[in-house]
């Protein structure tokens, strides 16, 4: 489902560019004086955002309907309304979410109508997602979901329309158990989140260019980790378009890669979870370092707590973030194989409770500050050259620091960042 947000949007974008047209976004569109436009264009809208808050069977409903709409209105149009249809079709087809969407409402329409032929199958299905769930596949048991709901209604609607009350009843007490299991309402709201971040973080997924010179470029070879280990790290701050509304005064983009880490990428992501058994001495400069990890009723989810006093800053940091992680059968980014998604999010300020964990209080040390609006999202692939004993790791970040931006050279905090982590992934190697 979710290889559809970048290649699919990718090749769409490649051949809008070949046909010498841009095509404006979907949120920048204005709404039409037309009643019925208007209308149209805001049930788009709303399909997306329910998509991308992990609302699958909602969006899917939203979704039709829309479509539904456009296609009645294009049997009937004049060439000048047939071409405004047809722009914002094409708009709509150029949307992450929406092009996410419609991929696994085709997978859907050839497979699901004949898996969810009885209620053995149904019962079955129900149990694959439960497995999915208990493997990490985040992406997958999320469509796994999304499928059933969808069949379950389809159901209950053919059902009240034969009169079957029998099976009518047990498709609601199916449906019912379904939105009640605790386990799947995790798996919503993660899904939910990973979505959010990818679409946030989505301009940072194509490689940056040579000549840009916003970014503030570090590259690193260290022989204690590995004589084939390199990082390139970068990071600049945001500008005007891309600053969050209400953000944090200081909000930083970073991407990087780490190619030739010598370990396995299973040994890695499992290590890396552990966030209670991480120590400060793992960390540079780091003062306090401790962390809470769940299970499976949690899809394996970790809370980590640092606060670093680096010498290069002239405040220490306190980092806060729940890390989550999805095992990708297919890619969720662009060009990308199959791996382990790892994201690192930070709560909203002022909350006490974040993603079913309860958060540490404010570190009380003086001139400390919390970092948010944090969303770090780390790929784990395998090494070509060496898939069983090495790993390549991409990242792409969004940070906000309550500080005035002019008093922090990014200099500096490209150092900070990457001493950060390469310490973290040395002490994870040793």
């Amino acid at each position: 489902s979710c290889s559809a947000l970048g290649c699919s949007a990718k090749e769409h974008d490649s051949a809008s560019r070949d046909a010498g047209t841009e095509l404006p976004d979907l949120w920048s569109l204005d709404d039409s004086s037309d009643i019925e436009m208007a209308e149209m264009l805001t049930k788009f809208r709303k399909a997306a955002d329910l998509y991308a808050s992990g609302q699958l069977c909602e969006a899917s409903e939203c979704f039709e309907e829309a479509r539904a709409r456009l296609e009645h209105l294009e049997r009937g149009a004049d060439p000048k309304r047939l071409d405004d249809l047809r722009q914002l079709e094409s708009v709509c087809a150029n949307d992450p979410s929406l092009q996410a969407l419609s991929s696994e409402e085709k997978i859907f329409d050839q497979d699901g109508p004949q898996q969810m032929h009885d209620l053995a199958a149904l019962e079955a299905t129900v149990n694959e997602l439960r497995t999915l769930c208990n493997e990490g596949c985040v992406f997958d048991a999320a469509a796994k979901l999304a499928e059933i709901e969808r069949s379950l209604q389809k159901r209950q609607s053919l059902c009240q329309q034969q009169a079957d009350l029998t099976r009518l009843s047990d498709c609601t007490e199916i449906s019912t158990s379904i939105r009640q299991e605790p386990l799947f309402a995790v798996l919503r709201a993660l899904h939910g989140r990973m979505q959010q971040v990818l679409l946030k973080l989505r301009p940072l997924l194509s490689p940056s260019k040579e000549k840009d010179k916003r970014w503030s470029h570090v590259h690193i070879k260290d022989s204690c980790i590995s004589p084939d280990f390199t990082a390139d790290i970068r990071v600049r701050f945001a500008d005007a378009s891309e600053r969050e509304k209400g953000g944090q005064s200081t909000q930083l983009i970073m991407t990087g890669q780490l190619s030739g880490f010598p370990l396995a990428l299973e040994r890695f992501v499992s290590v890396y979870r552990e966030t209670d058994l991480y120590q400060k001495e793992w960390i540079a400069d780091c003062e306090k370092c401790d962390g809470k990890v769940g299970g499976p009723e949690s899809l394996y989810s970790s809370l980590s707590h640092i606060v670093n006093s680096s010498p290069l800053l002239p405040m220490s940091v306190e980092m806060v973030t729940v890390r989550d992680l999805a095992v990708c059968r297919r890619a969720p980014l662009s060009g990308r194989k199959p791996g382990v998604l790892v994201m690192d999010m930070s709560p909203p300020g002022g909350a006490s409770e974040f993603a079913g964990w309860t958060l540490p209080d404010h570190c009380k040390k003086r001139r400390c500050i919390r970092l948010s609006n944090f969303d770090v999202i780390l790929y784990f692939v395998p090494k070509e050259a060496n898939p069983t004993d090495a790993c390549d790791i991409f990242a792409f970040a969004r940070i906000g620091a309550p500080l005035p931006q002019w008093l922090v050279p990014i200099s500096l905090l490209k150092k900070f960042l990457a001493s950060h982590f390469i310490s973290v992934f040395k002490a994870i190697k040793v």
